[in-house]
Parts: structure tokens; sequence; C-alpha cells
């Protein structure tokens, strides 16, 4: 909601141009003001190695707007190199694969007021042994042109990171000497996540070990993905993953009565009927499985890919990995994708219900090179629909 705002107000913006700011980026070491004042007594950069988290989908963001791609998260990227390479001689971004001192949580949201751009930014900082030393919000403002919109977003990234750092070695500059250099490898993720998933998706189990199978994509950019074993939530990893297929496996570390078994043949038949589990939209419908069915409506997918072919059973966000299964209690494949139909409707043409799945056989390949264990052929002491359903489980991926 606040980025539709954003972008309504950037097109009323755009529309009274001689009531928008012109701005170009500050140059480093240049705002002035005495909030941001460090000690005399302190030297910069402070001899210490940092850490970074900013949640990805804020460094990756970017927007098409009045004619033009407008990029913050390229913007906050560069003001936080800026910034932080300027207050401490060592800084990187977040990895559990490294050694740091202190690492800095940050989470900005932007806002345009009387033609100047504000920045939200929630921040904490922890020592690297997880302890908060604060956290709290900052808010600055930067003017804004939208013909120049990088500016803003990097000048107000830019000031309310100051407004952070000078606070921080005011207050713990004495202190850094005295705080060791630790790997990052135990620090609790769940600290630096926010409450809310920023997607989900659908797995299903795939033997009794309790191994998931689901979409690549599902877990792509997660700091913490998180499974729904029983009635809880249960942090977990990839064991095995494709790209090229959109494939991974995710140990749930309980065993699992209820799995799906692969088909015995490898082909498929144009029209069989096949069922559809997945759970979509969580957070705008209620969290409960969802239920649909079509059919296989060809057995190829899009042009040059020979892992997918297309269905017809409806599918939302949220229903990437789930299983498609046959009346024969088989798992036809995985749901992957759908087609883009916003392009597709800016040349005239509504699809609808074309959605793509990963084949049997490449999900046989995939397990097969992973060492998954699986299973084949008919299960007739179950209800195709009842053993989907206790199957299948929600993903959730956070940031």
């Amino acid at each position: 909601m606040k980025m539709l705002r954003l972008l309504m107000l950037i097109a009323i913006c755009s529309s009274l141009l001689a009531g928008c700011n012109s701005t170009t980026r500050v140059k480093p070491n240049t705002v002035s003001n005495k909030k941001y004042k460090v000690n005399k007594d302190i030297v910069l950069p402070l001899q210490t190695k940092v850490a970074v988290y900013v949640p990805n989908s804020k460094l990756k963001s970017e927007f098409f707007a009045v004619g033009r791609i407008h990029k913050p998260g390229k913007a906050l990227t560069e003001a936080t190199h800026s910034i932080f390479n300027n207050y401490f001689n060592e800084f990187s971004w977040f990895e559990s694969k490294q050694d740091a001192q202190y690492v800095f949580k940050l989470d900005p949201t932007w806002d345009l007021e009387a033609g100047d751009l504000k920045i939200t930014l929630n921040y904490e900082v922890f020592t690297s042994d997880g302890n908060s030393l604060f956290k709290d919000e900052v808010v600055e403002t930067s003017g804004y042109n939208y013909l120049n919109s990088d500016a803003g977003f990097y000048n107000s990234s830019y000031k309310a990171m100051l407004a952070v750092l000078s606070r921080f070695v005011n207050k713990h500059a004495s202190q850094v000497s005295n705080i060791p250099l630790v790997s990052l490898a135990g620090f609790d993720l769940d600290k630096l996540i926010n409450e809310k998933p920023i997607s989900t998706g659908t797995g299903f189990y795939i033997n009794q070990d309790g191994d998931l199978l689901t979409a690549a994509h599902v877990l792509r950019s997660c700091l913490v993905t998180k499974v729904k074993v029983g009635d809880e939530y249960k942090a977990v990893q990839a064991d095995a993953s494709s790209t090229l297929l959109d494939l991974a496996v995710i140990k749930s570390g309980k065993e699992s009565s209820s799995y799906l078994q692969l088909p015995s043949e490898n082909s498929l038949e144009l029209g069989e009927k096949l069922t559809s589990v997945s759970y979509p939209l969580e957070g705008l419908l209620e969290s409960s499985p969802n239920m649909t069915f079509g059919n296989i409506t060809s057995v190829k997918g899009l042009s040059g890919s020979k892992s997918t072919y297309q269905f017809s059973a409806p599918v939302q966000p949220g229903s990437s990995g789930g299983p498609l299964v046959s009346d024969n209690n088989e798992l036809l494949g995985v749901t992957t994708s759908s087609l883009n139909t916003k392009s597709l409707i800016e040349q005239g043409v509504i699809p609808q219900n074309v959605n793509f799945a990963t084949t049997p056989e490449m999900i046989k390949k995939f397990l097969n090179k992973h060492n998954i264990p699986f299973k084949q052929g008919k299960r007739n002491d179950i209800v195709s629909t009842k053993l989907t359903l206790e199957s299948t489980t929600s993903i959730a991926c956070y940031q």
C-alpha cells in the first residue's frame, strides 16, 4: 500500500513539476547538522568490522512510473557503501560465513510529502553475539525530482544512516576495542527478519523421511525459510536445489506417513485430469489448503523448455511448489509458474489458466542426482485428494 501511494504521489508530482524539488546527490562529509556531529575525540573511520543487513527486497526494489524506471534499491545500496565505509574500516553485507563485531539491521520505507521524499528508517544494532545495543527509527527528508529520483532516494538514505551512525559512534566508540571479532554462523537470524513473511509458497512430502519437494524460486532471496510441520512453523534450509529445473528439496526433520509417489511411466497423457493443492494468497486468505482441478492442456511448455508442460487448474501467488496429482494417486508435476498475462493483455490477448509444471521425468532425474529417495507407482490404500492434502504444507519466506 505504501509503494502504491508513493507511485500515485510521483504521478501527481510529475504533473506539477514546478512544485517538485530539483536535487543532486550529496557528497560525503558535506551534510552539516548538529545532530550528525561526531565527538571531537573520535577519529574516523573506527577500526571496526561491521556487517549490515537490509531486506533483499529493499536492496533490489525498483518500479516504473511516469515513463521511467525508478531504483530506490540501487540508491540505497550505494548510500550504504558510502556512509559505512566512511565510519568503519571494514564493512560488508551480512553473511553467516563471515566475522564481525557489530551487526546493523536497517529497514527503510519512503513516502512523498509536499514535494519532499521522506524516509523512515527502522534500525537495530547488535553485537556479533546477538545482544541488542539499541533500536529506534529515524525520519529524514530530501528534495525530490521525478526526473532524477535517484538523488532523492540516495540523499534521504544517506542522511538517515548518518543519523544512525553518528549516534552509534558517539555512544560506543570507546567500547569498540573491547568487542571481539566473532563468526556470525551462530547469529540468531530471527532477530533480523520481519514478523510477516515477504512471500509464501507450497511444498509436499516426497518420501517417508520427511523430505519436502517445492519450486526453487519459492526459497530464493529468503534469509529464513519456515515450513509448517504439524501445527508449528519450523526454520529449514534447502538440501538440494536446481535453478534450471526450478526444483528444491527441504529436509523437515520429521518423518511423514503421508507422501506422494511418482508414476512408473514418464509419459504424460494430453487431457488427463489432475488435482492441484496449494496454499495461495496467505495473509489475504485463511491459512488452509486450496484444491483446484484441471487437465493437462499440452505436454509441452514454453518454447525451448523440455522440462515443463501446461495445465489448466487455476493457481494463485503462493501456489508455486504445490503438487499436481492424478486420479491414480501419482505425482504428475510441481507447479512452477503461470504465463505472464500482463504483457499479453497489452497485446490484446487475454490468456486463461495457462500454467506450467515440471514433468515427472525431470523430477526423477533431479531426485536421483541428489540421492533423494522416492517411490513410484499407484497408491490404492488411500483416496487421492485425502493423500494430497495430508502430504502438502505451506512455506513462508522471511527477510
